[in-house]
């Protein structure tokens, strides 16, 4: 029976194992929408930029709790002796000042309330301010990652291709190094021919390597970004003449990320400088205690006792260390308020250049894509002289060759086209309207 047990947990182990397996190996199909919703899912840094959300918004609660009342309890109970001296009382004649052992007894609540405190104010408009900043380099940092996966997804996608262009070549110039050898040994063909159609092939054989080492490399890169395991199964689809049609910007007036971040900052600067100069005001605030003290917790040991009353505090000298927070403080708003300037500049140079590669692109798309009709229609061509026998088979390994680079120039166009809208629709701060775009 225990043998039997055994048996059956050992099944149930590999029948789990078997099905985690075969989850793991069912491959990840990613197109350009698939690939924007995991970065923003799965993108350490995003997840990383949304807890420092709330690491800061606790900071602000942080804040705002100084301003309600603080209520503390505490409880003491001692036995003791005390020299009279030591409060400056003396008797003269009397050998032994001290006066002890006796019980002390004391139970207090105690209420503190800031009743005008200007500091603590702005300090908490500098904790709200930073809430916002923090909020908005959120934003920044999931725009930068969706920048980086789509610019990722378009190399990889590229790589692919020009895989596929060098497997073409490669087809052709190894038929052709079989057809000058074959030629080579009926002596119509010579030696040179011979090796030159064999560094041909060769030459195709390393670009093919290459290529296939840089789809590798772009790949394993988009699945870093992406967050996936090295060892998943990942198919990159191509984008679809719809994917340029959707995947679009709206115009309109807005801004990256880069520039509402150093808006934010800009006004960092400002309530922090605002709050260093709210410490020159004085700060009131109202203080109370209650409870029993004496010799002992019990009614007739002890007395209901009680303070009230308001405190005061001035700042009078500091040697000179608040103005200087003052002056640094404002030496980092001026600085902010020109970096806001630059980044603005720059952003709108951005957008300018995106939006003239964006109309260039779709001029050569509609170019690349004549002259891929043309070579389809040559390579029509080639595949009927050749099924009538006035064609031979490297004219139409030649034409099937010429149609891959010309749909390899159509796909750079396309690629071209969607990586400046890429860069607009960052360059706009609209990068992440493309994966709720249907």
């Amino acid at each position: 029976m225990k043998i039997f047990y055994i048996s059956l947990i050992a099944v149930l182990l590999f029948c789990h194992s078997a099905l985690a397996a075969e989850r793991s190996s069912q491959p990840v199909r990613l197109d350009l929408k698939t690939v924007l919703k995991l970065a923003l899912e799965q993108n350490p840094s995003t997840l990383i930029g949304r807890e420092n959300i709330q690491r800061v918004l606790a900071q602000v609660n942080e804040q705002k709790s100084i301003l309600y009342p603080q209520i503390t309890a505490n409880i003491s109970e001692k036995r003791r002796t005390t020299d009279l001296r030591a409060s400056g009382i003396t008797f003269a004649g009397v050998s032994d000042p001290s006066i002890g052992p006796y019980n002390t007894f004391d139970a207090r609540v105690k209420v503190t309330q800031k009743i005008f405190d200007p500091a603590l104010k702005k300090r908490l408009e500098w904790a709200n301010q930073g809430q916002r900043m923090t909020e908005t380099q959120s934003r920044k940092i999931e725009q930068d990652v969706l920048a980086l996966a789509a610019a990722q997804y378009i190399q990889t996608v590229r790589a692919q291709h020009a895989l596929e262009v060098v497997r073409a070549f490669l087809a052709r110039d190894y038929r052709n190094l079989k057809l000058n050898h074959s030629q080579f040994e009926l002596g119509t063909a010579t030696d040179i021919e011979l090796n030159q159609s064999r560094a041909q092939y060769l030459q195709s054989f390393r670009q093919g390597r290459d290529a296939r080492r840089e789809f590798m490399k772009s790949r394993l890169d988009l699945m870093t970004t992406l967050d996936l395991s090295p060892d998943q199964r990942v198919i990159v689809d191509n984008w679809s003449s719809a994917d340029l049609e959707v995947y679009t910007v709206i115009d309109g007036e807005s801004s990256s990320e880069d520039v509402n971040l150093a808006q934010e900052k800009a006004e960092m600067s400002k309530k922090l400088a605002s709050s260093e100069k709210s410490e020159y005001w004085p700060k009131l605030a109202l203080n109370a205690d209650y409870g029993p003290s004496g010799e002992g917790p019990s009614s007739k040991d002890s007395s209901e006792t009680y303070a009230f009353g308001v405190e005061a505090s001035f700042p009078i000298f500091d040697a000179g260390g608040r103005r200087s927070r003052i002056k640094s403080a404002e030496t980092e708003r001026r600085i902010n308020e020109m970096t806001l300037e630059d980044v603005k500049r720059r952003n709108q140079a951005d957008i300018t250049v995106s939006r003239w590669m964006l109309a260039d692109a779709a001029v050569a798309i509609k170019d690349e894509h004549q002259q891929w009709r043309l070579a389809q229609e040559r390579l029509d061509v080639a595949v009927r002289q050749f099924k009538i026998g006035t064609g031979n088979e490297m004219e139409l390994l030649s034409s099937r060759a010429q149609l891959s680079t010309a749909l390899d120039h159509k796909r750079e166009a396309e690629a071209l086209y969607l990586m400046s809208a890429v860069n607009l629709a960052h360059a706009t701060g609209r990068l992440d309207e493309w994966v709720k775009a249907e």
